[in-house]
């Protein structure tokens, strides 16, 4: 597949440009602190607003799921033989209206933000945990998932923010397959120095312009999309100074490979 210029996730930074010195010495005191107080509280309304649109793109999942059962169970009913079907996705349309109450619950009480801690996690566990959210979703596109995992591969990491880019890359994939036949590949190995994690589909895949802006935030190219989950997925990967490679081919699907870095005592052990 043709390769889409991404840019480099780990060595990625970014500048804050220098405030002017104040000349008025006397105030100067008395402007840091006003300067300090609205870059905090700046800062406090940035994260607040992020977190906000992370939480609503997440209720979209269930959300799709249930008008996706619930479109499903209309047909079923029109065409009963006699069969489950209509018990199976009043089943998921219940399922994922209490994933709805939970997360806005969960925002309610305040229990719905990341820890900003960063722990040794099971990358394999991590993307089960993402894959559990979509189940409902795979079954109603009748999409295939193939799933090949290293054993015990560990990282060090933020769990509840690798379980949300896992969940976007899982969103994005399952949303590209417009055709029946559909699958998705989820590939985990290591190298001796990286633990790669590789989604692949064979959905619509992206041109070369697509592929370039598909990381800018409020940039969809799906016409219900938000231009959210992506853009989430590259703020979480350069948190875990993670390297990312993306390659796609319009009407083929498109693959995401990243690498984490092995922690320091497992990475020296698989050099001896």
């Amino acid at each position: 597949m043709d390769q889409i210029p991404v840019s480099d996730l780990r060595n990625a930074s970014f500048g804050n440009k220098d405030n002017s010195q104040n000349k008025i010495e006397y105030s100067n005191d008395h402007l840091e602190s006003s300067k300090n107080q609205m870059r905090m509280n700046s800062s406090k309304h940035i994260v607040c607003e992020e977190e906000l649109h992370a939480i609503l793109h997440e209720i979209r999942n269930p959300l799709t799921a249930i008008s996706m059962a619930n479109e499903a169970l209309l047909l079923a009913s029109q065409n009963s033989n006699g069969d489950r079907s209509a018990e199976l996705y009043t089943a998921i349309i219940s399922r994922n209206t209490q994933k709805i109450l939970d997360i806005l619950k969960s925002l309610l009480s305040g229990d719905g933000q990341d820890k900003p801690v960063s722990e040794m996690i099971n990358i394999g566990d991590v993307i089960d945990q993402s894959l559990s959210a979509v189940a409902d979703r795979l079954y109603l596109k009748d999409i295939k998932l193939l799933k090949s995992f290293y054993p015990g591969l560990i990282i060090k990491g933020n769990p509840g923010k690798l379980t949300r880019a896992f969940l976007n890359l899982l969103v994005n994939s399952i949303e590209a397959i417009k055709d029946p036949g559909g699958k998705v590949w989820i590939t985990t190995y290591r190298t001796s120095s990286d633990v790669i994690v590789e989604f692949k589909d064979n959905g619509i895949g992206m041109d070369e312009h697509l592929g370039a802006r598909m990381f800018d935030e409020h940039f969809s190219g799906k016409s219900e999309g938000l231009g959210i989950g992506l853009a989430q997925v590259k703020s979480i990967l350069q948190e875990h100074h993670a390297h990312l490679s993306v390659y796609s081919s319009p009407g083929v699907g498109t693959s995401f490979v990243m690498a984490f870095k092995l922690p320091v005592a497992e990475a020296v052990t698989r050099r001896q």
